[in-house]
């Protein structure tokens, strides 16, 4: 069994409870109740999990410490949080481009979703219930495409954006059910 810290929450900040290096920071949009884990801590050569304090807790709203091992002084923010869902950018990232070469091209007049993060993409809430969304369908603003699971936390991939129609088709979904998905790989290609 792994050895915990409890963080240090004052208003929306989640901040180291000891100098160290912070590891495995919850993506944008996860809900952290009281107890639960919110990243690792490594100081000299123990790993803590770091744990969210009785009557604390939110939606991660912003990731203060970026990196990998990123060193941290006590009582530094890690975690920005709020207790608002309609406050946070869950990093969904809309474009008509490529970001990566063995991606085929986006068709003109399309745009595609993009994974907010790694993790493992489902196109329905629970394996007994019906998709989410099927390719020709019309979707809306705030309706939920799919999820995106990181470390048991189920982040919603929602419709909606700046500069983005109301309504949309889905012409493709790229990614499969219940498969992997990396930073920014493509989920969706959507044509207004």
């Amino acid at each position: 069994m792994k050895d915990t810290m409890v963080l240090i929450q004052s208003g929306d900040h989640l901040r180291a409870p000891t100098v160290g290096r912070y590891l495995h920071a919850p993506p944008v949009g996860t809900y952290l109740s009281p107890g639960a884990p919110a990243g690792s801590l490594k100081v000299l050569q123990r790993v803590f999990d770091l744990v969210v304090p009785a009557g604390g807790g939110g939606i991660v709203k912003e990731v203060l410490v970026f990196g990998r091992a990123v060193p941290v002084e006590y009582r530094q923010p890690i975690l920005k949080l709020t207790r608002e869902a309609d406050q946070i950018d869950f990093g969904v990232t809309w474009d008509t481009g490529v970001t990566d070469s063995s991606e085929e091209a986006i068709p003109e007049g399309m745009f595609a979703l993009r994974a907010p993060t790694d993790g493992i993409f489902y196109r329905r809430p629970s394996p007994d219930e019906p998709l989410y969304v099927n390719e020709g369908d019309t979707v809306t603003r705030g309706q939920v495409l799919g999820l995106v699971e990181v470390m048991k936390c189920f982040n919603q991939i929602t419709y909606g954006g700046d500069g983005l129609p109301e309504t949309a088709k889905v012409h493709r979904i790229v990614s499969e059910d219940s498969g992997e998905v990396k930073l920014n790989h493509p989920l969706f290609i959507l044509k207004p």
